[in-house]
This record gives C-alpha cells, structure tokens and sequence, in this order.
C-alpha cells in the first residue's frame, strides 16, 4: 500500500512539474536552469534588446543581466526555417512562463503547425482576429495554451504555462497598486 501511494505521488509531482515542453525548454524552469540549458545545448542566448551575430552560447550576453532580465531570445532553424525563439520570465521569481517562437517569411508553416498542435489533442480551439492579424489558441490542459498567429508573412507560436502568466500579471498588478498608493499619500499634501 505504501509503495503505491508513494508511485503516485512521485506520478502527481512529475506531471505537474511544468505546463508546457519546448525543445530543451521546460515552464518553470529558473533563470539559472535557462542560462544552464542554453549553454549546455550552445545556443546564443542573449537578453533582449541585445544584437549579436553569434551563432554560439556566449554568457556576456545572459548572464550579468540573470537577475533583472524576463526576455531572452536567440535565433535557430525549426522545421527548415530561421526562427526567433524568446523566452519570457515571470517578473518576481525569474521562471519561464511562456516560450515565443517566430518565423520570418513564415510561407507554408501554418498548416505544418497546425498538424503538430492538433496532434496534442487540445480540449478547445478559439480563433480571432480580423484583416491582416489571425490567432487560433488551443487549450492542451488548464495549465497550457498554444498561440498561432499568423500576420502578412510572419508566423508566430506562442507556448504559454497559464497559472504562471496569471500569477505575473497579479504580482504586477499588487506592485503597481503599492507604487500608486505610496504617489498619493506622498503627493496628498499638495493639493
């Protein structure tokens, strides 16, 4: 009884570990775990904002800004193709929340896409957008959604771990509403 209590429990930790997997990116991986993977797979991964033209992991890039930074990305080949990966951290604890993938021309890589999603057996399907921006989001599970955007030639994936992104946003929101309140019982003696 023991043993099988202990199976599922090890079973329940495992699955619920992380929402999404990308490549070699898992959700909730640590700003460290990023920088790790991305030099063990030697790929240019750099804070965003940065330019570089090298092809390989050089840690002047990632590393000084591991404690400040929530955007890293760097361009590989995926299905044939150059795309720009990105990688988006939740502002406070610093852990992948959502991996961002786009293609430039995108050509036929929608309908290549759209296979490799629907072969995740989504529970639900959305679509929106109007003349020149078109998204389908499928819902995997609770926590995981996948974004296909596509606009005139640009085609963008979006792999998002929910639960993460709506923690960020309520943190975000917390820190803003303490910033405000602070601004008005200091300025309130002004008016």
């Amino acid at each position: 009884m023991k043993k099988t209590i202990l199976i599922l429990i090890i079973i329940l930790i495992a699955s619920t570990a992380h929402s999404f997997t990308f490549d070699v990116w898992e959700s909730g991986m640590d700003v460290d775990t990023v920088i790790m993977t991305a030099m063990k797979n030697d790929l240019p991964l750099k804070k965003e904002g940065y330019t570089s033209t090298g092809k390989k992991f050089d840690k002047r890039y990632c590393v000084p800004f591991r404690k400040t930074a929530t955007t890293y990305n760097y361009t590989t080949k995926l299905l044939g193709k150059t795309a720009q990966v990105t990688l988006y951290l939740t502002k406070k604890e610093k852990k992948l929340m959502k991996a961002s993938i786009r293609w430039y021309p995108a050509g036929t890589l929608l309908s290549v896409l759209e296979k490799i999603v629907k072969n995740k057996k989504p529970i639900s399907k959305r679509k929106k957008g109007g003349i020149f921006i078109k998204t389908t989001s499928y819902k995997i599970n609770d926590e995981t959604e996948i974004d296909l955007t596509m606009t005139s030639n640009v085609l963008t994936m979006d792999y998002k771990d929910l639960p993460a992104i709506a923690y960020d946003a309520k943190t975000k929101q917390k820190k803003q509403i303490k910033r405000r309140n602070k601004a008005i019982i200091k300025d309130s003696g002004k008016f």
